[in-house]
């Protein structure tokens, strides 16, 4: 149940995912493979927040800077947030950085 937050969160960025700078994400009809953003960072939800998979070498410094919190490869979600809108702000952050870089 909790990867059709995946889903969830792939349905955000198809609405938006030119705006914050992906170009590509790819996902299963399931949910229950990570996210595939850009080719470059792969991303999960687990209970306790969302996990990148791939790729946490490229955006680690810009996650760190907008305040999320890493413990190894987990982006802990905070108390009392909405694990989407967590996820959102994520997406956001990978989609600056990853069009930095290609700046």
């Amino acid at each position: 149940e909790w990867r059709l937050l995946n889903v969830l969160l792939k349905r955000y960025v198809e609405n938006i995912g030119g705006i914050i700078g992906i170009q590509s994400l790819e996902i299963d009809p399931h949910g229950s493979k990570p996210i595939n953003i850009n080719g470059k960072v792969r991303m999960t939800v687990r209970q306790s927040g969302w996990e990148i998979v791939d790729g946490l070498d490229l955006i680690r410094t810009d996650l760190e800077k907008e305040g999320i919190a890493l413990d190894e490869s987990l982006c802990s979600r905070p108390p009392k947030t909405d694990a989407v809108e967590f996820g959102k702000k994520i997406i956001c952050v990978i989609g600056a950085s990853l069009s930095k870089q290609q700046q």
